[in-house]
């Protein structure tokens, strides 16, 4: 209503119109963008999960042998 006051209505109709355009840009470019997030997310979660599980296999399999070893001698004697 002020632009149509104070400006002319051709003036106030651009200004809603670009309004109008920029509300609907933003709203598609945040939910683009959301829905890139949530894949990094996601797929940075997986990466963790594998790094976690190779260092604890890792580990494991450091550990194994000596495990073993001792076991072994202890039923034998």
């Amino acid at each position: 209503m002020y632009f149509c006051v104070y400006f002319d209505a051709y003036f106030a109709l651009i200004v809603v119109a670009v309004m109008t355009l920029y509300i609907f840009a933003t709203i598609k470019i945040t939910d683009w963008r959301t829905g890139l997030r949530r894949d990094m997310v996601a797929k940075s979660r997986e990466e963790f999960a594998i790094k976690n599980d190779s260092i604890s296999n890792y580990e494991t399999v450091k550990v194994l042998p000596l495990i073993n070893t001792s076991f072994i001698e202890s039923v034998n004697m």
